[in-house]
């Protein structure tokens, strides 16, 4: 299945009724992947961002621990890691929330190899400050690939078509105030999810048992992922 086919299927499904145009339809698929987005958190949202922490001399403190800005289908860390040279493995921070982060920063100015991270104004900053250069990787949940006209497909269409048919035709029910078919459709919108995610356990459990996919993050699961590179603040 894909965009076209999405909205050809989805039209059939409500018997072909008229007030279904495309901009009706498609105007829809996003809120049908913002759901997506609020609940899955499994292995094939992940994605990897890779940065260096730059020379922070010369920087204050609050400069200095700005690594990068959220990516823009960012959400939420699987884990973050640190390369340390003469080290064979990444060692992963440890996240602190903001209020500890902002006083670790004001009561110390070390500055050391990083040891914790936090998420604050829409950046990933870390404690203590570094004292030199450091690669570094953030492996994470990204968003569902935007669905269009013009990005006809995308990883969840082709491996679960029907949550986005289910979605898509609980809201179109919703729009046409056809209570059972919103119902109907609802109920299989949310059996297509807990499927993915019951599936995505079984897959992990696995792959624990079998080494079959690559670690990323000490204590985070076993995840497949691509590569994303962003910008860094440094």
């Amino acid at each position: 299945m894909d965009h076209t086919s999405l909205l050809t299927t989805a039209r059939d499904e409500l018997y072909g009724n008229t007030l279904l145009t495309d901009a009706v339809m498609n105007a829809r698929i996003p809120m049908v992947e913002a759901r997506v987005n609020r609940v899955l958190r499994v292995q094939d949202m992940t994605n990897i961002a890779s940065a260096t922490i730059g020379d922070t001399s010369g920087q204050d403190n609050a400069d200095a621990t700005a690594l990068f800005v959220l990516p823009s289908d960012y959400r939420g860390v699987v884990s973050f890691e640190i390369t340390v040279s003469g080290q064979d493995e990444p060692a992963a921070l440890k996240y602190c929330d903001p209020q500890e982060y902002l006083e670790k920063v004001a009561d110390d100015d070390t500055r050391a190899q990083p040891t914790h991270f936090t998420v604050l104004d829409g950046q990933f900053k870390v404690y203590p400050v570094p004292d030199a250069e450091y690669p570094v990787i953030l492996t994470y949940f990204q968003k569902v690939p935007a669905l269009s006209a013009s990005a006809t497909t995308n990883w969840l269409i082709e491996e679960h078509p029907d949550v986005y048919l289910y979605g898509l035709c609980a809201l179109l029910a919703a729009f046409l105030k056809e209570d059972a078919d919103q119902q109907r459709y609802e109920g299989l919108f949310s059996s297509a999810m807990g499927e993915i995610v019951a599936d995505d356990e079984r897959m992990k459990a696995l792959a624990r048992k079998t080494g079959r996919f690559a670690t990323l993050g000490s204590d985070q699961g076993l995840f497949a992922a691509s590569r994303y590179d962003i910008t860094t603040d440094t």
